[in-house]
């Protein structure tokens, strides 16, 4: 049995889980006597529920007061990701911090970082860890779809990044931006590849959802950044179509700008938001991992650019799938007239996803 060692964020959001799911699960899947272990570096596994932080204490206040409100949905969301994460991550504990981990590094034929923004280069906490700046004695190390959180560098960004990713014998990029610079500073082609979560298809996801019981017909939302303007989109498709508003957020300190949507939702862990998604008639957000999950499960969707300078990976996507069409941003219209999946080009997307698993096999047959 071959071993992998994987070095990626699990903790902070859906995203952040089921990428970590996604990519174990189909290394493990698709290559016999291969076993994935995900690191679990973080020195608390605690989901704190009070988070909101200011200088202003009448601010901290009441925020935390409209937090409170919901507590008991919050308290049950962090069970349920601690149970996924226990359940489907087989997470490998190891009771040190950080920085002894990198000098009693255990042993693996593969070390692994990605995905996510495990490259971001101001992230000081585990930059070491992601980077892989620790010595082996044998085995390889290897990236996949790890991003730099950014998609413009200057020349000494180049030259830390340069530095940093000499050691690793496969080098890929979630992005073009930062494939490209790769490319650039080794002077060697460095793939850009498709988000863990993609290379799963509906059926795979199936087997660790859980499917809301409800028999409505819903717009889903997932609103990470989009509030009321991307809120007031879906409301007025919803209103045209006859479809109810279920909306997951992860901001019961902003509860006031749900007012009116048929259902919020604050308790969902990881299986939970992949069944909304099965289930949704249409869906709206601003998340990349939510644009992704609703092309999994072919659900016609909007993406609203809330944040125009994070927006690269979305709009990466999209452009492969020939729908960029679908992205609608604060001043535009919302483009709803026909069913996005006739138009899709599932030909440069499926060669988008070989590509991405042909990179793989060769960091596997190294092992």
């Amino acid at each position: 049995m071959k071993k992998i060692g994987l070095f990626t964020y699990y903790k902070s959001n859906y995203g952040a889980s089921l990428q970590a799911y996604a990519l174990k699960a189909f290394i493990e899947q698709s290559y016999q006597n291969v076993n994935v272990k995900i690191i679990d570096f973080y020195i608390t596994r605690d989901y704190p529920i009070f988070t909101y932080c200011s200088s202003n204490p009448i601010k901290r206040v009441v925020k935390n007061m409209l937090v409170l409100r919901h507590y008991f949905d919050i308290r049950r969301r962090n069970s349920r990701h601690i149970s996924f994460n226990r359940e489907a991550l087989e997470l490998c504990r190891y009771d040190i911090v950080c920085n002894s981990l990198l000098e009693q590094i255990p042993v693996y034929d593969l070390y692994l970082t990605g995905s996510d923004q495990v490259f971001n280069i101001k992230n000081n906490d585990y930059k070491k860890l992601f980077f892989q700046q620790f010595d082996i004695k044998f085995g390889i190390k290897a990236a996949y779809a790890p991003s730099f959180g950014q998609s413009i560098f200057s020349q000494e960004e180049k030259d830390i990044i340069k530095e940093l990713t000499k050691n690793f014998d496969f080098l890929s990029c979630r992005e073009n931006d930062g494939a490209t610079m790769l490319s650039e500073v080794h002077g060697r082609e460095v793939p850009c590849v498709i988000d863990p979560t993609l290379l799963l298809n509906s059926e795979q996801w199936s087997k660790v959802m859980k499917v809301p019981e409800t028999k409505n017909q819903y717009l889903l939302v997932y609103d990470l950044n989009g509030g009321v303007p991307m809120l007031n989109l879906a409301r007025e498709f919803a209103a045209e179509k006859g479809l109810k508003i279920y909306c997951i957020t992860r901001h019961p300190d902003i509860s006031f700008i749900y007012k009116g949507i048929d259902k919020v939702i604050y308790d969902a862990g990881p299986r939970e938001f992949v069944g909304y998604f099965s289930r949704a008639s249409y869906v709206v957000t601003d998340s990349f991992h939510g644009t992704a999950f609703a092309i999994i499960f072919k659900k016609n969707f909007n993406t609203y650019i809330a944040l125009p300078r994070a927006s690269q990976r979305i709009k990466s996507l999209l452009g492969v799938c020939n729908l960029l069409g679908r992205i609608v941003d604060k001043d535009g219209p919302i483009n709803t007239t026909e069913n996005c999946f006739s138009i899709f080009d599932w030909e440069s997307f499926e060669n988008y996803r070989q590509l991405s698993i042909k990179y793989i096999s060769s960091f596997i047959a190294r092992i």
